[in-house]
């Protein structure tokens, strides 16, 4: 550990890979002493920067291990601008016979250039073989709680997708819903105004005809001020227009086409025309100017 801090540029970034075996494989004591590394160079409160190595899985591929032990150039670089690391540290255990060889390296990734690194050998005695033994206890355990976690957390994803899944088809049924009853409004509405339509065209056919009759009436009541004659009674009016032109517009009174024919008893008294302030027999007596003649 204390090697390896003296080698480190200050300021660095520094990135630190699990341990490879000469396979290429990671064993549980390659991750062990990556971790104690990294731990250890934290807890020196040195002027550098660690790298969380955890945030982002490095894979073999990722990595790219070469047979001389060298790290692809491109890949380090590569790595290294997407971590932000300019330093790396990387290395690979060798089990031979008596003892374990770990051979560190320190690689300056912007260079591409080894710029320090140490080799440690560890004795096999029954010592080493406990703690081998104990790291890879701790190391499955630790993936054990991983696999159940990875597994819990893929089924909450699943059961998230699946009530997700649920209620955007929901949501899609209700506006489905939403859309149907609009569009049966809207032939509702297109039926109504279809027979608003027809009914205009019927109302304004019967004003038509209404006006056609009125103009008539008007027409053949044109000289009704020149026969009528204010004295004449309702039979000798009846006489002259005729049942048909004449309707009774209540008490004392009687309508021909546009006039209004005002009566005491069984005499005329007056004609009034219809007009803004005389619309009907009542209005007639009260605001009419009389215009027949004697």
């Amino acid at each position: 550990m204390e090697e390896i801090s003296k080698q480190l540029p200050e300021n660095s970034r520094v990135l630190i890979v699990d341990l490879v075996d000469i396979k290429g494989n990671t064993p549980y004591l390659g991750k062990y002493i990556s971790d104690n590394l990294q731990v250890g160079l934290v807890n020196k409160k040195m002027p550098i920067n660690i790298v969380d190595r955890n945030k982002i899985e490095l894979s073999l591929e990722e990595i790219k291990f070469q047979k001389s032990g060298l790290i692809d150039v491109d890949n380090v670089v590569k790595m290294g601008s997407m971590l932000g690391a300019n330093v790396l540290i990387y290395g690979e255990l060798s089990d031979l016979e008596d003892y374990i060889e770990i051979n560190i390296k320190i690689n300056d990734i912007e260079k591409s250039s080894l710029i320090g690194g140490t080799i440690l050998k560890i004795k096999k005695d029954k010592k080493t073989v406990k703690l081998l033994r104990n790291i890879i206890k701790m190391a499955k355990k630790d993936e054990e709680e991983i696999n159940e976690y990875t597994k819990k957390v893929a089924m909450e994803l699943e059961n998230y997708k699946k009530a997700r899944l649920l209620a955007i088809e929901e949501e899609i049924k209700q506006k489905k819903f939403k859309i149907e009853n609009l569009n049966n409004e809207i032939r509702a509405k297109s039926i109504d105004i279809k027979l608003y339509e027809e009914k205009k065209v019927e109302l304004q056919k019967t004003n038509s005809k209404l006006k056609s009759i009125h103009y008539e009436i008007d027409r053949l009541n044109e000289n009704i001020e020149e026969n009528l004659k204010i004295g004449m009674t309702k039979s000798d009016i009846l006489e002259i227009l005729g049942n048909k032109r004449i309707n009774e517009g209540g008490f004392g009174c009687m309508v021909a086409g546009k006039y209004f024919l005002l009566f005491e008893g069984q005499i005329l008294t007056s004609i009034v025309t219809n007009g803004s302030n005389t619309r009907s027999c009542s209005s007639a007596k009260a605001w009419g100017i009389n215009i027949a003649t004697y």
